[in-house]
């Protein structure tokens, strides 16, 4: 019974409390429901098919992972096209004469 009384009490002082200074009641509120969103959001989240995103690499890929080889620098500027654009979009070793 007298757990009974007790939780009465703490209820009643709750509710003066929420009455009479509610930004300290809401600010326990919500103090109190993160941790409690700690224990249950995990489980909620996993039983709705939330898949967590893959790790960040943390190294560069080795060659065992890339499809070609580097080679050397004149193999790669043969592949390469050619960045001489001009800020007007035209080619800037082609001019065209008006």
């Amino acid at each position: 019974m007298a757990s009974l009384f007790s939780f009465r009490q703490t209820y009643r002082y709750l509710q003066r409390q929420a009455h009479e200074q509610p930004v300290i009641f809401y600010s326990l509120v919500i103090g109190l429901i993160g941790p409690v969103m700690l224990i249950t959001v995990p489980p909620i989240r996993k039983t709705l098919g939330y898949r967590y995103a893959d790790p960040i690499p943390t190294s560069y890929p080795g060659e065992s992972l890339s499809s070609t080889s580097p080679g050397n620098a004149e193999e790669r500027s043969e592949d390469m096209p050619s960045r001489n654009w001009c800020a007007s979009g035209t080619d800037a070793n082609h001019s065209t004469q008006t």
